[in-house]
């Protein structure tokens, strides 16, 4: 953090620095070659470098002459850039800059369960503005400036301009504290890197990566992905099933996000049940009716889905079950139980 603020302030802290060691070798200049004391050396320093004329404690020596210009000359630059790097910040617009940097690293160091999308192209836009809509809080890192400098004044966007292959820029999106990142940059390369770094500064952390290339799934998965998606192989297939099974396909897009960006499907974790459904029949939780939701399916605790699972199916630790709905039905679960 001081780190940061370092950078931010550095050329008023270097302008401030200039006119201390300005006046210390005034006042040591005058100390030597004047033998004044050290009271006597301030003063002589301070009304030299003010230029306001007043007269000398004592009468000088020649050399206590020429340095004396010397400091004038000095004084005057170190003073004129000092001036200049106020002027900056404070009429320049570099104070309004600064003052928005600290508070978008304030904002992000406060964001918990949040989403680090690392790469803003087209496929980091398209998960940024779902987020959006679902109102997921996330953090975008992306190096190129000018492709978010259009969203930097924009609430629902946290922006970390730089390089997410370097660990530095990572931790300033709290990756410590989320529980998502999705790396989505166009080099398979970098993604790869990403995920190594992701999963060593967060175990629990769920990844979701991008490949280009057939080759470098499996390089995402034993990085540490927990998906890998490819982006033109999963679009290829959605058209080719549009076209084999398009009611069904168009039925499966709306229950996944509908309209006005409600999911109808929802997944409710085993942690987040009551006690009187934990290690039960599924037929247990399907008979208390809560919202009138429909249970499609459970994912059990090894990974695998059942689909239309049966009322003797357990309801086990580390398992899912998941519910369709429509908007009135999600809302009104959401009373009962809390979604990740």
């Amino acid at each position: 953090m001081i780190k940061s603020y370092y950078k931010l302030f550095y050329r008023l802290i270097y302008g401030v620095s200039l006119i201390i060691v300005c006046i210390l070798i005034g006042i040591l200049g005058y100390m030597v070659l004047e033998d004044y004391s050290v009271l006597d050396a301030f003063y002589m320093t301070m009304i030299t470098i003010s230029t306001v004329g007043y007269g000398e404690v004592n009468e000088l020596s020649d050399n206590g002459k020429i340095f004396t210009s010397i400091l004038i000359i000095l004084s005057l630059g170190t003073f004129a850039y000092a001036i200049s790097s106020l002027s900056s910040y404070l009429f320049g617009g570099e104070f309004r800059k600064l003052r928005k940097s600290i508070m978008e690293k304030r904002k992000i160091e406060a964001l918990r369960n949040h989403v680090v999308i690392c790469g803003f192209g087209r496929v980091g836009r398209q998960v940024a503005e779902d987020f959006v809509r679902t109102n997921q809080s996330f953090v975008v890192v992306e190096l190129d400036p000018k492709r978010v400098v259009k969203y930097e004044d924009d609430e629902n966007y946290n922006i970390v301009v730089g390089d997410a292959t370097f660990d530095e820029n990572l931790i300033n999106a709290n990756l410590q504290n989320a529980k998502a990142i999705i790396t989505c940059m166009p080099s398979d390369a970098n993604n790869v890197y990403v995920v190594l770094t992701a999963r060593e500064m967060n175990k629990k952390l769920q990844i979701i990566a991008r490949a280009s290339k057939l080759e470098t799934y499996n390089k995402l998965k034993i990085a540490g992905a927990n998906s890998v998606i490819m982006p033109d192989s999963v679009g290829g297939s959605h058209m080719a099933s549009l076209v084999v099974r398009p009611d069904v396909m168009e039925f499966i897009d709306e229950i996944i996000i509908s309209s006005d960006y409600t999911p109808n499907i929802v997944a409710l974790n085993y942690k987040n049940l009551p006690a009187k459904f934990k290690d039960q029949p599924l037929a247990v939780f399907k008979k208390a009716q809560i919202s009138g939701c429909s249970v499609v399916g459970i994912k059990e605790t090894d990974g695998d889905y059942q689909i239309n699972p049966s009322g003797s199916t357990l309801i086990t630790e580390g398992s899912r079950i998941l519910l369709l709905g429509d908007k009135q039905q999600i809302d009104d679960l959401k009373k009962y139980f809390d979604f990740e």
